[in-house]
């Protein structure tokens, strides 16, 4: 948004020097570093602090001549992003030092600028992208800090937050690092912030212009682009209170008590806020407190769904900070959603369907943090414009928009009653999206989430309406064997076609792809993934309806064998014991070279799998053609024996010795 302010006063600025309050007028002397010919080349912000790096051509030019240049801020106006951009007319005079007048370009530049946006009001606002450089010392840092300080009277706050705001508006980290370590400059602006706001609330200025609420916040934002460390040093020394006086200033400029042209103010508060919740962990910590988190929502949510009356780039940051504290409460052992809970939901649903990236994003990880706790979960699972939500955000261009509105439907998976709900929700269209985003999303976080929750979703209840999806089998078969997806993946994929495969039997339409889905599973090289799918065959083939289909899948030995291979033993004897229990199926299992392979290498190894190759030998040496194929066949009648003597299984010995009795007349035949 893009608000010009009300008038075109003209203010002469001078920074160490008082003017009169009622023209709020300053005169502005600002020493400029430039070459011989007059061009301005002093350092850029975002070079490295040149406290005790003076540039190369500085000791050449200690003894050039110098100017001190007088500025006269005639226009300003405030951009949609919040900085404000400024139009001065200059008058040189001759002075010492190594000074630099600004070439005429500088002006052209900002003229330019203003013919763009409307002019307005006079402000003591410095332009921050077009502002004067400065050959900086840490000497004049600390002297803006100390009349910062010292500033009580309204002219005197201007005077410092204008120098303030010029010193700190840059982007160097070792700058604001030394503004916070070394002068204290979060500490001197809070204590001027207080003071303003405890005038202003005495005054009762309702419509209070704010300007100087403005500059105070936005030289706040300015110095809180330190580091980490230095972030949280300013967190220790004033942080609490600096986090309720911003919400005091946010509520204000909200209620139109204090006038906070192109919500500069908020803005500034908004970023504030941001910088705290994102890097320092006693900051979260304690927003999330239910008296302070309750408070700071109700107003970033103000923010966030303000429409228009409100700027964009306030509006998303404060979504940011939102997502950010959405999850995070000391109250997580409530059984009901609060009120400032539900406000919240409702606003990250709307911005869920905004047309800006970053605000989408925003809205999918706050949907995230919500359902992060379980008191949360049935509420959310319940709302319909949740779920569309949600549903939207899986299909969205941002790789980490899907990847949190997966990650929101595997939270609200693990409660199970919400199971049948996804399933069906949108007649299927988020059950689609998450097959989709796990069979080709280029996010492996995205992927793995997904199909966490698709492994939550899979029960008794929903089994058949997840087989009955048209790709979901096939997707769920070619992840799990596929060598490019990570093992977690693999492995969440195996595990739904097992919780499947608890349900779907013989004769349900979908059981043969199920099978289908199953087989082709086994051929994967991965153990873990080996050891459920062959889990899930062992409880297919313990059901009597299911194992002449199961016998029916051309793939059906080779996969087993491929288990065999990668150290499945039990589990492969397990179906094999299973599948022999049936007269019908004996011969046919009997006359298989590679089903005799795999029952004599399980057999000699102790354990499940020689208990389970043992029954399976014995159960197919009751059919006559098999006996001799199995007394003949090399290695078998060895397992055997070893299984009689190194089983501490008094059965088991028994089993071997009788299958041993039997076969001895054919040995050799």
């Amino acid at each position: 948004m893009i608000l010009p302010n009300s008038s075109t006063a003209s203010a002469d600025i001078r920074m160490n020097s008082s003017a009169t309050n009622d023209a709020e007028e300053q005169e502005l002397n600002v020493v400029l570093a430039t070459d011989d010919n007059g061009n301005n080349d002093s350092p850029s912000s975002n070079n490295n602090y040149f406290f005790n790096k003076p540039p190369p051509q500085a000791q050449a030019q200690a003894d050039a001549p110098s100017f001190s240049v007088n500025f006269t801020l005639t226009n300003s106006t405030i951009y949609s992003n919040g900085t404000v951009a400024t139009t001065a007319t200059a008058t040189e005079t001759a002075t010492t030092g190594n000074n630099i007048i600004p070439n005429s370009s500088n002006n052209a530049d900002n003229n330019d600028n203003n013919d763009r946006y409307n002019d307005g009001e006079a402000s003591l606002r410095p332009s921050p992208n077009k502002r004067l450089k400065q050959q900086t010392t840490p000497e004049q840092c600390l002297d803006v800090i100390h009349h910062l300080n010292r500033a009580v009277h309204r002219k005197e706050c201007i005077a410092a937050i204008t120098r303030a705001c010029a010193m700190f508006d840059h982007n160097d980290t070792d700058r604001h690092d030394f503004e916070i370590e070394d002068g204290a400059a979060h500490v001197a602006l809070f204590k001027m912030l207080s003071i303003v706001l405890t005038r202003s609330a005495r005054d009762g200025l309702v419509g209070f212009k704010g300007d100087e609420v403005q500059q105070m916040c936005r030289s706040l934002e300015m110095v809180h682009r330190c580091s980490r460390r230095c972030l949280e040093v300013s967190y220790e020394e004033v942080g609490e209170d600096l986090i309720a006086l911003i919400g005091s200033v946010m509520e204000r400029c909200l209620d139109g008590v204090i006038r906070d042209d192109g919500d500069v103010g908020i803005l500034s508060c908004v970023q504030v806020l941001l910088y705290y919740s994102s890097e320092v962990r006693k900051a979260v910590k304690h927003m999330g407190k239910s008296t302070v988190r309750g408070k700071l929502l109700g107003l970033l949510v103000r923010v966030a769904s303000a429409g228009n009356m409100i700027d964009e780039r306030a509006k998303e940051l404060s979504l940011k900070v939102i997502s950010h504290l959405g999850g995070n409460s000391d109250s997580c052992h409530r059984r009901n959603i609060s009120s400032t809970d539900i406000l919240l939901l409702d606003t990250l649903i709307d911005n869920a369907f905004h047309s800006a990236e970053s605000v989408r994003n925003n809205a999918a990880l706050g949907l995230n943090n919500l359902a992060c706790h379980n008191e949360h979960l049935v509420t959310m699972s319940c709302q319909e414009r949740v779920l569309d939500a949600v549903s939207k955000l899986l299909s969205d261009d941002c790789t980490s928009t899907r990847q949190y509105a997966a990650s929101t439907i595997k939270n609200l998976s693990e409660l199970n009653s919400n199971s049948l709900t996804l399933v069906n929700h949108g007649y299927g269209t988020l059950l689609s999206n998450l097959v989709k985003i796990v069979e080709n999303d280029e996010s492996d976080e995205a992927r793995r989430s997904a199909s966490r929750a698709l492994a939550n979703m899979a029960c008794t209840s929903t089994a058949e309406a997840m087989c009955n999806h048209d790709d979901l089998l096939k997707t769920l078969a070619t992840v799990t064997i596929s060598d490019d997806t990570k093992e977690t993946i693999r492995e969440a994929t195996a595990r739904t076609l097992k919780q499947l495969s608890y349900t779907i039997n013989a004769p349900m339409t979908c059981h043969e792809d199920l099978l289908n889905a199953l087989i082709r599973a086994t051929f994967s090289d991965d153990s873990v993934t080996q050891s459920v799918i062959g889990k899930a065959l062992l409880t297919q083939s313990s059901n009597k309806e299911n194992r002449k289909a199961i016998m029916e899948q051309k793939q059906l030995f080779a996969g087993l064998a491929n288990m065999s291979a990668h150290n499945q033993h039990a589990n492969v004897a397990g179906i094999l014991r299973n599948l022999a229990l049936d007269d019908e199926f004996k011969e046919a299992l009997g006359a298989e070279d590679e089903v005799l392979g795999m029952l004599s290498t399980a057999v000699a190894i102790s354990g499940d799998a020689s208990k389970y190759a043992v029954k399976a030998i014995s159960h197919l040496s009751t059919n006559s053609p098999n006996k001799k194929i199995l007394a003949n066949y090399r290695g078998l009648i060895e397992g055997l024996v070893k299984a009689t003597r190194t089983t501490s299984d008094p059965t088991l010995r028994t089993w071997a010795r009788n299958i041993l009795v039997n076969l001895m007349p054919f040995l050799g035949s």
